[in-house]
């Protein structure tokens, strides 16, 4: 059970990692990035099948799309100050997609010099309960439970500023769904959520040697 479970676990993280950051507008901040090399990337011409997919997906004309990767292109390269910035009052970062910004979460403890660094930089600042480091923490618990079958994936949501557990519609009544729910809520901050099925591989499971499809 650990092992399948795992495995969903990096499905859903890379689906959420790639899938997200470019449609949805989550952000995975890169702390190697440079301001030199941000201000490159920024300038640099996407992929016409990128472009392609942003428009037929998204809905944006060519130019809303190339506006879109700079945009995004200039949160991530924010993102690390950011979190240097806030400290130890940082709640997490992510990319508003509505006003082209990163958005940084701080907690009512940061004090206003921090607070109005953070709005000079560019960013957007809101204002939330709990701290990067506890949401972390509440996962890590969570990543040491095993899941039966009912629960599907669980993350840390820096936006919704808690950990949601996924949980399959037609399986929450389960007496092992609901024990793992109440484990988890102990661990810390969770939302449950529910989902039309779990997440699954192409493959029995993950060979040394073996293609991956």
């Amino acid at each position: 059970m650990r092992r399948r479970t795992r495995l969903t676990q990096a499905a859903m993280a890379a689906a959420l990692l790639i899938g997200g950051w470019a449609a949805a507008g989550t952000l995975p901040a890169s702390a190697q990035e440079t301001p030199a090399s941000a201000a490159a990337d920024a300038s640099a011409p996407a992929s016409p099948g990128l472009l392609d997919a942003m428009r037929r997906d998204l809905g944006l004309t060519r130019a809303e799309a190339e506006e879109r990767l700079a945009a995004e292109r200039r949160a991530t390269a924010l993102a690390p100050q950011a979190r240097k910035t806030a400290g130890s009052a940082y709640g997490g970062a992510w990319f508003d997609a509505r006003s082209g910004r990163l958005t940084v979460a701080v907690t009512p403890d940061a004090d206003a010099t921090t607070v109005r660094s953070l709005r000079e930089s560019g960013a957007a600042v809101r204002t939330v309960e709990h701290t990067e480091r506890l949401l972390n923490t509440a996962k890590s618990r969570l990543d040491r439970l095993d899941a039966p079958a009912g629960v599907a994936s669980w993350s840390v949501d820096p936006a919704a500023n808690t950990v949601v557990v996924n949980v399959v519609e037609d399986r929450r009544a389960d007496n092992d769904v609901r024990a793992f729910v109440r484990e988890a809520r102990a661990a810390g901050p969770v939302t449950v959520r529910t989902v039309a099925d779990a997440p699954s591989t192409f493959a029995a499971g993950t060979v040394g040697g073996d293609p991956y499809y």
